[in-house]
C-alpha cells in the first residue's frame, strides 16, 4: 500500500525498485501513468507476476534481477493492446530468477523491435526464449537451462547477432538448431564454455560465420564436429582461437589451420 501510494511524476525517466517485500506492484507502474519511463531496475522483490512493462513507449532498459518468486513471463509482462511487445526497449537483462520455468509467447507479436543486447543470466529454469528480432547485437547466456538457442524471427535477416557468449548451459545438447543454424554473418565473437552436455554443432561448423574473428571454447568434452570438410570448419577470418578440455574438437579444428590466410 506504501508503494501504491508514492505515485512517481509523469516526467519520471529512470526507476529503480528494490528490496519491495510485497506480492504485487503498484498499478501506476503503467503506460499511462509513466509515459516517459526509459529505465527500470527491478531488484531482489518477492512479487510472484511482473507487471505489463512491454506497454511503456519509451522504455530502452530493463533489468529485472532477484526476483525468485516469478514462475511465468506471459502477455501479461509484454503488454495487451497498443502499444505492447516492448517497442523501444534496447537493453534487457534477465538474472537470479530461479523459479522462472516457462516463457508463453505469440511469435506473431513480434517482440523487442529495437532489442540490440540480451542477458540471461541464473535462470536454471527456463527451457526456452522467444524469437530474437535482427536488430540483436549481443547475446549473452549463463547458467540457464535453455534447450537450445533462440530462432530468429521469422526467418529475418541472419546478420545478426555480432557477439555470442554461451556459459554454463547443460541443457544445451545441440547448436543444429536455432540461432547458430541461420549462419549469422555478422558474428564477429563467439564463446561456448562448461557446457558439458554439448554434442553437436552446427552443419558445415564454423566455415559460414564469415565475420567470425574470436572462436573461445572451454570445458566442452563432448563436442566434436559431424564430419570434418574439404577446406576446413573455420572461416578464414579466423584470427583468435582459445580451445581448452575440449580434446576430440581441437583436433579437427587445428588440422584444418593450414586453410587459414592468418592467425
Amino acid at each position: 500500500e506504501v508503494l501504491e501510494g508514492l505515485q512517481p511524476h509523469l516526467d519520471l525517466k529512470e526507476l529503480v525498485i528494490k528490496g519491495f517485500p510485497g506480492v504485487r506492484f503498484p498499478s501506476w507502474l503503467a503506460s499511462s501513468f509513466l509515459p516517459k519511463l526509459q529505465t527500470i531496475h527491478i531488484c531482489n522483490c518477492r512479487s510472484t507476476r511482473l507487471p505489463a512493462l512491454g506497454q511503456l513507449p519509451f522504455l530502452k532498459y530493463l533489468v529485472i534481477a532477484g526476483v525468485t518468486e516469478v514462475t511465468q513471463l506471459s502477455s501479461e509482462f509484454t503488454g495487451f493492446g497498443q502499444p505492447k511487445g516492448f517497442p523501444a526497449l534496447e537493453d534487457l537483462l534477465l538474472e537470479d530468477m530461479p523459479n522462472l520455468s516457462e516463457w508463453i509467447f505469440d511469435v506473431a507479436d513480434q517482440l523487442f523491435p529495437q532489442l540490440t543486447e540480451l542477458g540471461l543470466i541464473k535462470c536454471p529454469q527456463l527451457k526456452k526464449l522467444p524469437p530474437i528480432p535482427s536488430t540483436l547485437r549481443t547475446l549473452w547466456i549463463s547458467e540457464s537451462g535453455l534447450e537450445s538457442l533462440p530462432e530468429l524471427q521469422n526467418n529475418s535477416c541472419p546478420s545478426s547477432p555480432t557477439s555470442l557468449y554461451i556459459n554454463d548451459c547443460p541443457n544445451l545438447t545441440s547448436l543444429r538448431v536455432g540461432l547458430l543454424a541461420y549462419r549469422p554473418t555478422a558474428l564477429k565473437s563467439l564463446t561456448i564454455a562448461h557446457c558439458e552436455g554439448l554434442v553437436s554443432l552446427p552443419e558445415e561448423c564454423f566455415r559460414p560465420l564469415i565475420s567470425l574473428r574470436s572462436l573461445h571454447i572451454y570445458e566442452c568434452p563432448c563436442l566434436v564436429p559431424w564430419t570434418a570438410l574439404e577446406g576446413g570448419l573455420l572461416p578464414t577470418s579466423i584470427e583468435d582461437i582459445r580451445l581448452n578440455s575440449c580434446t576430440p574438437l581441437a583436433s579437427v579444428l587445428l588440422n584444418g589451420l593450414s586453410y587459414l590466410p592468418h592467425l
